[in-house]
């Protein structure tokens, strides 16, 4: 599994416990106070399949500016509008790419890709073009808009995914927030 934009690890947690000893899961959070607290709930449930990335995930290798907001520690974005307008403070972390974690962790394919990004889901299927979407076997996307939305289905579709599943799942400042749910054809 690997989960880009795992927040504090609710979902790194339970796909850990639910795949037991068989498998692992990677996960990418790169708010840096969230990260933190990802790694005690880790430790505190005695995982050991899963790695924890302080990165964000883009279309390319770079530093990148993260916003983020007071109001949650899930309201931060790399992007230039975000899902809040309250943003008031700004790191630079590392980025990698869907293409390079593949290969920096010696994966040949990922059974489950779970995006949750803050509108930057477009920008992190990019960043899998190459590779990493052609070995993906599922994946569960929440998108920000519906313009994000339909942008995302588009680009799953072209790698060769079909979508299972559409469930709206709240609102933001960008639009409807809606969970996709892809398998590959």
């Amino acid at each position: 599994v690997v989960d880009v934009g795992g927040h504090i690890g609710f979902y790194a947690i339970q796909q850990s416990m639910r795949m037991a000893a068989t498998g692992k899961v990677l996960v990418y959070e790169p708010n840096p106070q969230s990260f933190e607290r990802l790694l005690k709930n880790v430790r505190a449930n005695d995982l050991t399949n899963v790695q924890a990335f302080n990165n964000a995930v883009t279309s390319r290798r770079s530093d990148v500016r993260l916003r983020i907001a007071s109001v949650s520690s899930e309201a931060c974005t790399i992007m230039e509008q975000g899902t809040t307008s309250s943003y008031n403070r700004e790191v630079t972390v590392q980025a990698t790419t869907l293409d390079d974690i593949l290969d920096a962790n010696g994966l040949a394919s990922i059974d489950l890709l779970k995006i949750d990004a803050e509108g930057a889901e477009v920008d992190i299927a990019e960043g899998g073009r190459g590779r990493a979407l052609s070995v993906t076997k599922k994946a569960i996307v929440e998108t920000h808009s519906d313009s994000l939305r339909d942008e995302v289905k588009r680009r799953f579709g072209e790698c060769g995914f079909t979508v299972m599943g559409e469930v709206p799942s709240g609102r933001n400042a960008l639009g409807q927030n809606t969970m996709l749910y892809f398998v590959r054809r």
